[in-house]
């Protein structure tokens, strides 16, 4: 972690989760919208497209594989990961017999990971648009280094990143070490160096892709020792539009919370995660969009519990259960974070309707506050 002085200023620091991504895509009647957690598993359980054929063949592949006494369609996405992962530890460990036909980690989410680049590619904006109304409002028609605001999400998703890829570019977006293509060279032009990305896309995205060989490591990877170094993944590259087949050489890095290893030993990952926690400790603002920080993501609860920050003067909760503004108010209520104004609003759509009224220079949910 940088020193203080080394630090990117931040004013508004715009934290999102499925939620956001669920209220800015299209309607819950077609496969436009981007799903949330909970029903993640439902729609993957009914892909039923004749072409392309591999979505269907990778779906039933993980639903023969289920190993919990529960039902796969009704498990929350993340909950079915850790779920599915802590019973094939357990077949290989004490039920050796059982793994003949069974499938091991990095298989199955291998066919996972594809799965859910293929739900969220289908994923298209609603007829308001409300991430073009969110980058209108914080980043658009300005040069790249005078901009002061920032986003973390942990949506794989990048119904957001194209308005940010088309004005900035991709490494500016993401971070200068992506590849535009698989063959570019690993040597970075001066001019691509950009050191504070826009967006901290802390589980990975679904235009990232990887070797598949690497993508196996890392999940199979065992745990480190104490003085191991990150896993380095060799090249990580951009693709605008193409999923892989999950019998491709290729692999969408998208990482889930996992239980055999915290996503921070892949080096990439701790760089990232390291710059969102610098970012949370200069931030002036604080908007949480649908994102109600779950128990299962124990690297995102240990981040939003150790970052201190002075500096802040506003906390903006977006989302429609309330208790998610009771858990941020309690988790954000402690030593070491100045007594910020705290505000509320519902929905993703009315929050961005009201900044796009207001302008950049607004303050935001003044109708809002709390």
């Amino acid at each position: 972690m940088k020193g203080k002085q080394k630090r990117q200023e931040i004013d508004k620091l715009f934290i999102l989760g499925a939620g956001a991504s669920y209220g800015a895509s299209g309607t819950s009647a077609s496969y436009s919208q981007a799903p949330l957690d909970k029903d993640f598993c439902r729609r993957i359980s009914e892909l039923n497209f004749e072409r392309p054929s591999w979505p269907r063949e990778s779906a039933d592949l993980l639903l023969r594989q289920w190993k919990d006494f529960g039902s796969f369609e009704d498990t929350g996405l993340e909950a079915a990961i850790l779920k599915q992962l802590g019973h094939l530890e357990f077949i290989r460990a004490i039920h050796k017999r059982k793994t003949k036909n069974t499938v091991d980690q990095a298989e199955y989410l291998n066919h996972l990971a594809h799965l859910i680049c293929f739900v969220l590619k289908k994923a298209k904006p609603n007829r308001k648009n409300p991430y073009k109304r969110l980058f209108n409002y914080g980043f658009a028609g300005q040069e790249a280094a005078s901009i002061k605001n920032r986003v973390i999400t942990f949506n794989y998703d990048d119904l957001l990143d194209k308005h940010f890829i088309d004005e900035f570019g991709v490494k500016a977006t993401y971070f200068d070490r992506l590849k535009l293509r698989k063959d570019e060279s690993d040597k970075r032009k001066e001019t691509d160096r950009f050191e504070f990305p826009f967006l901290l896309k802390l589980h990975g995205s679904v235009n990232w892709l990887c070797e598949t060989s690497e993508f196996e490591k890392l999940i199979s990877k065992e745990k480190k020792e104490e003085d191991e170094r990150p896993y380095k993944i060799n090249s990580i590259w951009h693709s605008k539009s193409k999923i892989p087949l999950p019998s491709d050489s290729e692999s969408p890095l998208v990482i889930p919370p996992l239980p055999i290893k915290p996503i921070t030993e892949i080096e990439i990952f701790s760089w990232l995660w390291t710059r969102a926690y610098e970012y949370l400790h200069e931030a002036k603002e604080l908007v949480v969009c649908g994102y109600s920080l779950p128990e299962t993501d124990r690297m995102a609860v240990s981040l939003f519990s150790n970052f201190k920050n002075n500096n802040l003067k506003r906390i903006t909760v977006v989302d429609r259960d309330p208790y998610v503004l009771n858990k941020w108010r309690v988790l954000l209520r402690r030593k070491g974070i100045s007594n910020a104004q705290w505000g509320y609003c519902e929905t993703f759509e009315e929050y961005t309707e009201i900044i796009s009224q207001q302008g950049s220079g607004g303050n935001a949910l003044r109708r809002a506050t709390l």
